[in-house]
């Protein structure tokens, strides 16, 4: 709808069936026959435009070619047809085409990573939707960062109005082994983490070339731990972090 038309839908208090509301006010998704917008308020001398595009999703592509699809004006009141357009869609012969998000990415909490839409070799509009259907991003490729686990949809239109979508997730690991230091070490090593809204956690030093295996309890709200490492042998060991049962990473250390 054009802003004078969508002011006399909202006038006449936004009534609608089988409309799909978009991240844009004045576009509307038509989800099945009969579609209404009603009560529509037209102020004296007043006209409004609405606009009308289609598309074709490639996964569902059939041998039909042409369709038909009826817009009609009637008075609210008495029902009376005041106008209407008919418009008649030709489907054309064309390669088709699969929208690809790329594969499933792991990433830690607030790490930035690139979401990269494969190219299909034609003029396209690629977009990119949130996991409640809101446009974020119009492009290729988009940067993101996020502290949880996240779903994205990539939307290609190429210019005859043919899509495709595609779903990628961005899994976010909630757990972090961030830095030990010093590293070789004589004696304190000083381990930091994030183990924020654990259930448990500890760290477990391996000796790769002797038989020392130790386990370090933490205290789920703390970001750090010094460990003493006076009595190890010397050589090479793996510092091991683990939460609520499950490895998150390991460091590989040595003590000279």
């Amino acid at each position: 709808m054009d802003t004078t038309l969508l002011n006399a839908w909202n006038r006449g208090g936004s009534s609608s069936a089988n409309l799909q509301d978009t991240q844009v006010d004045k576009k509307k998704i038509v989800k099945a026959n009969n579609v209404i917008l009603d009560n529509i308020s037209l102020n004296p001398n007043e006209m409004g435009t609405l606009y009308v595009s289609f598309n074709f999703l490639t996964k569902e592509i059939t041998d039909k070619e042409k369709y038909r699809y009826h817009v009609i004006q009637k008075d609210s009141e008495t029902g009376e047809i005041m106008g209407g357009e008919t418009f008649e869609i030709k489907k054309n012969e064309r390669p088709l085409f699969v929208a690809d998000a790329g594969n499933n990415i792991q990433a830690e909490k607030n790490q930035i990573v690139t979401l990269n839409a494969t190219d299909i070799s034609e003029t396209a509009i690629y977009n990119w939707y949130d996991e409640n259907g809101n446009l974020i991003f119009t492009g290729k490729d988009f940067a993101v960062s996020q502290e949880t686990t996240k779903k994205y949809k990539l939307e290609v239109v190429a210019l005859d109005g043919f899509k495709d979508y595609s779903e990628v997730e961005v899994q976010i690991t909630p757990y972090k082994f961030i830095t030990m230091s010093p590293n070789p070490a004589n004696s304190d090593i000083t381990l930091q983490y994030d183990i924020e809204n654990s259930s448990s956690a500890y760290f477990v030093i391996v000796g790769l070339n002797n038989n020392i295996n130790n386990n370090y309890i933490l205290n789920t709200s703390s970001t750090q731990k010094t460990i003493n490492i006076t009595n190890y042998p010397t050589g090479q060991y793996s510092v091991v972090l683990i939460v609520d049962g499950q490895v998150i990473a390991s460091k590989n250390l040595i003590k000279n």
